[in-house]
């Protein structure tokens, strides 16, 4: 994708007019906003998901307690079950509320070299029983000679793993197909692309998947794209999504090299 710039004006001689016109290629500085408003947005969600924590989790603690309490003192087990759902969601959401903090908040970096056909192989190792259980046929073409990259090998594994998990859950239960390649761009950057064969998203959904909490599966957080996008900007790359209902997606993520 191109931007440029209009511009225009006139240089007079003896002779005549000469209009002049002026292109200039605002990609670069474009790409840069984008990943400002990124941050700046991932910025003020954090503030608003950390005030929201405190004052969530400080009645959770009392319910959870409470709840404690009643196990100790009530005798009649038939009471025990609901106790029990209390005591489950309330976890629950305390759970949603560490990985809402988690995925807005700064990342903080442990930087190291980084060997990314091996970060590729643990990631998919991590994923390794849901793509048996769904038979996915996983194709692979990442070069033996990557040159190492500077990064956070943990939160890279994080990042990746949302993205896969992601494209397994887009995929149909039988043929699946993922088609991960790595190499260096043209731009001198380390490029990682991730396909699958799913069910493909709309441009309205595509606008909306790094948003925390954006989510069309019934049982999903939202958070888990908005995370990888927030390791990735850290990391000062970016990530890309390429779309179609009914074709697949692909999703690109850019690293720099050092």
């Amino acid at each position: 994708e191109l931007h440029v710039c209009l511009g225009s004006f006139i240089l007079i001689d003896k002779a005549k007019k000469i209009y002049s016109v002026v292109l200039t290629d605002i990609t670069h500085q474009m790409q840069l906003q984008r990943e400002r408003e990124a941050l700046e947005r991932f910025a003020n969600i954090g503030k608003v998901s950390r005030v929201l924590a405190h004052e969530v989790r400080n009645p959770l603690t009392n319910i959870n307690l409470a709840i404690e309490g009643l196990f100790e003192e009530c005798k009649e087990t038939r009471f025990h079950d609901y106790f029990g759902i209390i005591y489950r969601n309330s976890l629950r959401i305390n759970k949603l509320i560490t990985e809402l903090l988690n995925s807005t908040r700064p990342t903080v970096l442990e930087y190291g070299k980084v060997d990314i056909k091996a970060l590729l192989e643990e990631t998919l190792s991590l994923a390794k029983d849901r793509i048996e259980l769904q038979h996915i046929t996983i194709e692979k073409n990442v070069d033996d000679n990557l040159p190492e990259i500077n990064g956070d090998k943990k939160k890279l594994i994080i990042a990746f793993l949302n993205i896969i998990i992601n494209a397994i859950e887009a995929m149909p239960k039988i043929n699946g197909l993922l088609q991960i390649n790595a190499a260096v761009s043209k731009n001198r950057l380390m490029a990682i692309s991730i396909t699958d064969n799913g069910s493909g998203m709309s441009e309205e959904i595509m606008e909306g998947i790094f948003q925390p909490f954006f989510t069309q599966k019934s049982n999903g957080t939202g958070l888990g794209l908005a995370s990888t996008q927030n390791i990735i900007l850290t990391h000062k790359g970016k990530v890309e999504v390429k779309s179609q209902l009914g074709q697949g997606t692909t999703f690109i993520v850019y690293l720099p090299l050092n």
